[in-house]
């Protein structure tokens, strides 16, 4: 998409750069363009990442700011980097309320700072033109010993592409991104496969938790305008994902490498992003201890009282399925309540009676039980 950085300075001057003020210039425009550049939802490629012991944060490529708050707001200091400085001025107009950024930040002799010296560095997107094998080697220049690498990309096989969708910034395949991986020295390079794209996610699947048939009901949301629809692709995504070949063909990839070889815990994220705020909340599953484990946290502080009311519901739950149980409150952001995901095991949708009206009317209370036939909470009688 075209730069709109003086468009958007000047909404800024009009509403201002606060939250509602972004509100209301989102309201007042329909361009795609400001939506890319303002909404939230960004937000959603990198909210559900684990933060602990991020100190240093290099982002390269300024954006227009949704990343770089978010990043502010969980660590320590953020470093931005970015040859336009037109991008710069946005982002620093959007998050001056933040003291821990440091906006223009060059690499070289000239900082004064030793490299490398980030535990993480961001790319949200390639350049127009940009190979993959490049980005890889520049960004696991900055990172400490420690550190993670997190790339964001258009799929170069990505299905929207083959239906005739245009690209807006540089792509690669996946075989492409794991051969650059390995030859900037990463140990481990972690797949995720944002729906419908890396610039307005709403789920984020992994190699450990694919996408089952019908779970993707929207692949392609086009934002930039009209194009023809070349195929079916829900249908055909039905059909890759039987053939275990859905993140060959996703429209994008959220890579997430190390040099040291860690692997990411969550195996899957969701967000209701666009509910109201005392509802907006994240959904998801990861590995711990060898257990697969649902979370759901509150987005805004309005919904931690819809995320305490899930104990009332797991009570419910239990007497179910006593094997059903909500773990401690943890002390991450607002009130989080985990379930444990019980193995691979068969629905009771046949049930009658009592037991059989409250089940429909739990399924119809949990939007994560929307998930019911992948998580499998209740056996066999």
């Amino acid at each position: 998409m075209k730069d709109i950085s003086y468009e958007i300075l000047d909404l800024f001057r009009q509403y201002g750069s606060s939250p509602e003020g972004i509100r209301k210039a989102l309201d007042s425009q329909s361009g795609p363009e400001v939506l890319h550049a303002l909404s939230d939802i960004r937000e959603n490629l990198l909210e559900w990442l684990d933060y602990t012991g991020c100190g240093e944060v290099l982002q390269i490529g300024s954006g227009y700011g949704v990343l770089t708050g978010l990043l502010a707001s969980r660590c320590a200091h953020v470093a931005v980097m970015d040859e336009v400085d037109e991008n710069l001025a946005v982002n620093q107009e959007r998050n001056k309320t933040y003291t821990n950024i440091t906006y223009g930040y060059t690499a070289g002799d000239e900082t004064g700072q030793p490299e490398p010296s980030f535990d993480l560095v961001v790319m949200a997107g390639l350049r127009k033109g940009q190979e993959i094998q490049d980005a890889a080697a520049f960004g696991a220049s900055f990172l400490k010993q420690e550190g993670r690498l997190v790339i964001a990309c258009e799929n170069a096989l990505g299905l929207r592409y083959l239906a005739g969708a245009d690209h807006e910034e540089g792509f690669c395949t996946r075989k492409q991104a794991e051969e650059a991986c390995r030859e900037a020295g990463l140990a481990r390079a972690d797949f995720y496969y944002p729906v419908p794209d890396h610039r307005m996610p709403i789920s984020l699947y992994s190699e450990r938790y694919l996408p089952g048939k019908g779970d993707i009901t929207s692949p392609s949301v086009s934002y930039d305008g009209p194009r023809y629809a070349c195929l079916n692709e829900g249908e055909v995504y039905d059909r890759l994902i039987e053939e275990n070949d859905f993140g060959r063909f996703a429209n994008s990839f959220l890579i997430i490498a190390s040099k040291d070889g860690r692997q990411e815990k969550t195996i899957f994220a969701k967000y209701n992003r666009t509910r109201k705020e005392e509802f907006r909340i994240r959904t998801t599953m990861g590995d711990l201890d060898g257990e697969r484990r649902v979370e759901k946290a509150a987005l805004e502080s309005a919904g931690r009282y819809h995320i305490l009311s899930l104990k009332n519901k797991c009570r419910q739950l239990r007497q179910l399925n006593p094997r059903s149980r909500r773990y401690p409150q943890t002390a991450a952001r607002w009130s989080l309540f985990s379930w444990k995901a019980l193995p691979w095991q068969n629905v009771w949708a046949g049930a009658s009676g009592t037991e059989g009206r409250l089940w429909r009317k739990l399924r119809r209370r949990f939007s994560f039980f929307m998930m019911w036939r992948r998580i499998r909470l209740f056996p066999l009688p």
